[in-house]
């Protein structure tokens, strides 16, 4: 063999292994792709999670800094030597165990969802039950943007009629909604778990397109003092109304003062314990109807023990007593029941009718 070959067999070679190991670090590099990582945007480092490398997947968390985010809709990430592209497809909201206040960041973000999102990362708030309850996971976590905009060509989500919501368009159902005076839209058929967590108004009304309010909807609104279901409204799940107290061991616990709700004829099924902690007595609750029993859950009769956090609470199903909504064990009754009469009753109870399409007790 002569030394030309030779040289030709050597370099040949070194190719060879120089090939080799430049694709063993490389696929090495891809395999070391996943997980958490900084991105750097606008003079901010944003945590993201590259995902699914294969379909070159990451999802972008977003945290509370008083900025308006405008969530890209593709990021690139360099390591070692692999330069690559990553669609953002899922978001996340950071949680944050503070105390909300007008001035806090929390109110000041404001995030701009790009068309690229199709899911939106929970950690497990959906379908949310009593089994789950975990004081770890919720309770004093609240999704920390002030305002939302969702991009009109997403055709995963929206935020229809200036809502300051996320929408799941599919389902017509509020995910999340923000901080900032959020509205119902005239469209929305489901008002998901979590979704007005915190909400600050003092009046809420519910209006006849939605037909179902998940569980811990309004979880922790202090300041609610009227609840009205318009006509349409068919059914209220476990704690949609609960406050966030109930899940947190302290002796000086918060109460809100409900002065009226209002319960529409079209009302199938309320769930147990969907209005504690309620510190009245004096609340009045009007039913449009004759049997208010009837549309309450009757899922649990049976003693039930349940365990939250370290505290272990013996509780019966809700029911009507001595014209009272009541949870034994479990919360303040919820004040006297008003049952709808359009003429005069002749026996005794609590009843109302309309003047003038004004709520008026019969006397």
């Amino acid at each position: 063999m002569n030394k030309k070959l030779k040289y030709l067999i050597i370099i040949a070679s070194a190719i060879a292994l120089i090939a080799t190991i430049l694709t063993i670090v490389f696929v090495q590099n891809l395999k070391d792709s996943e997980g958490i990582r900084e991105y750097e945007m606008d003079g901010y480092k944003y945590k993201i999670e590259l995902m699914n490398d294969s379909e070159n997947e990451a999802c972008f968390f977003i945290p509370q800094n008083g900025k308006e985010i405008h969530i890209p809709e593709e990021i690139t990430i360099k390591e070692r030597w692999v330069e690559k592209k990553y669609t953002v497809t899922e978001i996340k909201f950071d949680y944050v165990k503070e105390k909300l206040t007008p001035d806090s960041l929390i109110y000041k973000t404001k995030i701009i969802v790009p068309k690229t999102v199709s899911r939106i990362r929970d950690d497990g708030f959906d379908e949310f039950t009593y089994a789950m309850i975990n004081k770890e996971k919720m309770g004093f976590y609240v999704p920390n943007v002030g305002d939302i905009e969702v991009a009109i060509d997403n055709p995963y989500f929206d935020s229809r009629e200036n809502s300051n919501c996320i929408i799941e368009t599919k389902t017509d159902k509020i995910l999340i909604a923000g901080l900032n005076s959020p509205k119902i839209p005239s469209t929305v058929k489901e008002i998901g778990s979590f979704a007005f967590y915190i909400y600050n108004q003092t009046e809420l009304t519910i209006p006849s397109n939605v037909k179902k309010i998940d569980s811990c909807a309004f979880m922790g609104c202090e300041s609610l003092n009227s609840i009205k279901f318009e006509e349409g409204v068919e059914e209220i799940a476990i704690y949609a109304f609960v406050l966030l107290d109930v899940f947190i061991e302290k002796d000086d616990r918060s109460y809100y003062n409900l002065n009226e709700i209002y319960i529409p004829s079209t009302m199938k099924k309320i769930s147990e314990v969907p209005f504690a902690f309620c510190n009245s007595y004096e609340t009045k609750l009007y039913y449009n109807g004759s049997d208010f029993s009837s549309i309450v859950s009757k899922d649990l009769f049976y003693t039930h023990r349940q365990s939250i956090g370290n505290v272990v609470i013996t509780h019966i199903s809700p029911y009507t007593k001595d014209g009272y909504f009541y949870i034994e064990g479990w919360c303040h009754p919820i004040g006297y029941i008003y049952l709808y009469s359009e003429t005069a009753p002749s026996n005794e109870g609590n009843y109302w009718h309309y003047v003038d399409g004004n709520i008026t007790i019969w006397e």
